[in-house]
């Protein structure tokens, strides 16, 4: 069934006018859980308490867990950040991904006053035909084709 940027837009329009819903008494899973109180176990070890006490501490509180499944939580629940330089695989350490400056990204924050359409229009990657990203073969020296 095809929509039109006219009905998606009405749409929008009532989902906005919902109230927020009531999800405190929403069932949530033990990573889930710990993500949510990421911070305080921080607090708890800055504050000298080792894991097996505050899986203890939390078990306690009918959050059964044990300190090696805490810890794989804790560090699932930690922000990505970039990847080490030139880690990629087959590209040599200290060698630049691409000479060529990255392609804008258009704005990710919508703006209240753009419509769906045109908020659709501008997520659109913007291609100027001139920045290509090529990747050089080379030959290995061990070998004589690729």
């Amino acid at each position: 069934m095809a929509i039109t940027v006219e009905q998606v837009e009405a749409i929008a329009a009532k989902l906005r006018a919902l109230p927020p819903a009531d999800n405190k008494s929403r069932v949530v899973s033990k990573q889930e859980s710990i993500k949510m109180l990421t911070s305080e176990i921080a607090d708890l070890r800055e504050r000298g308490y080792t894991l097996e006490q505050i899986a203890e501490l939390l078990t306690s509180e009918k959050l059964d867990i044990g300190a090696p499944t805490l810890k794989s939580y804790l560090q699932r629940s930690k922000p990505t950040g970039k990847k080490a330089f030139g880690k990629r695989k087959g590209v040599p350490s200290g060698v630049p991904p691409s000479s060529a400056p990255p392609a804008p990204i258009a704005s990710a924050k919508p703006t209240p006053e753009q419509t769906l359409g045109e908020r659709a229009a501008a997520a659109l990657p913007q291609s100027t035909g001139s920045a290509t990203n090529a990747v050089a073969a080379i030959t290995r020296p061990d070998r004589q084709r690729i």
